[in-house]
């Protein structure tokens, strides 16, 4: 049984997963509870690394429905936790079942929707060590503290063969796809483009910092200051200002001489 927002009890489906790091319940459910959510973002991945987002956790009580055990809990919501369970009706009569077994569900063997995973981190603390198997190569009847429940291969002579295979196991990490967006638009704005061509100003200057500075013993840097060689340019742009006030000067004098001439 779980708890609303009220403190009642109602009746849901459970299925214990050890493979499953943390609990889960569906949308439905939490929604018929009432229960106060908390947002989360939260990835959830399963078989063959299927992913799906979380965005709420509640929290509440779950309770024996054949004992006194009772537990607080929270659970991550889903849309869906998985298919009906089992995929094909079981005939339980036929599973020779020992008299006054307090069955944690006693409709186990009819196909009906889990409303609620239980994962790794309460598992072990439901189990009790206590085990029957009435058939060879049947169904393990397991002791638990939400009362027996039933696991394990059935002869298809109780269950029609159907070819469905239930797997769970879920692990929940922060949100892998925000948070592999948010690391790729970082590393975007920071890298240098591979193949990146500097000038010759721009190579010396960075050969000058790696041969030249450092730090002394008291962690202060010691830059050895750089002064720029006098390039072609320069040299050519001097060039061309003497030639240009040569030209004016021979202009200067023609236009003299001609001034002056009768």
């Amino acid at each position: 049984m779980i708890y609303n927002n009220n403190r009642q009890p109602t009746y849901c489906r459970v299925l214990l997963d050890s493979g499953s790091q943390h609990n889960f319940i569906t949308e439905a459910l939490a929604q018929q509870l009432r229960l106060k959510r908390t947002r989360t973002s939260c990835a959830v991945i399963g078989i063959n690394e299927s992913t799906h987002s979380a965005s709420h956790v509640v929290n509440t009580n779950i309770k024996s429905r054949v004992t006194n055990y009772l537990s607080n809990l929270d659970f991550y919501v889903l849309p869906k936790l998985t298919t009906n369970l089992p995929s094909m009706p079981v005939a339980t009569s036929n599973l020779i079942l020992p008299a006054g077994l307090a069955l944690a569900d006693p409709t186990f063997g009819t196909p009906q929707a889990i409303d609620i995973i239980l994962g790794a981190e309460i598992f072990f603390d439901l189990i009790i060590n206590e085990q029957l198997r009435p058939l060879p190569n049947g169904p393990v009847l397991q002791n638990t503290r939400l009362g027996w429940i039933v696991s394990g291969p059935v002869p298809y002579s109780i269950v029609r063969n159907t070819n469905v295979s239930i797997a769970l196991f879920a692990h929940t990490s922060p949100n892998l796809q925000t948070l592999k967006d948010q690391m790729a638009a970082f590393w975007r704005l920071e890298e240098i483009a591979p193949g990146q061509s500097y000038t010759m100003e721009e190579r010396a200057c960075k050969e000058h910092f790696e041969k030249h500075v450092q730090r002394d013993d008291n962690g202060r840097f010691v830059v050895v200051l750089p002064f720029k060689r006098t390039s072609h340019t320069r040299i050519s742009s001097v060039e061309k200002a003497f030639t240009r006030i040569r030209t004016t000067d021979g202009t200067l004098t023609l236009g003299k001489r001609k001034f002056y001439t009768t």
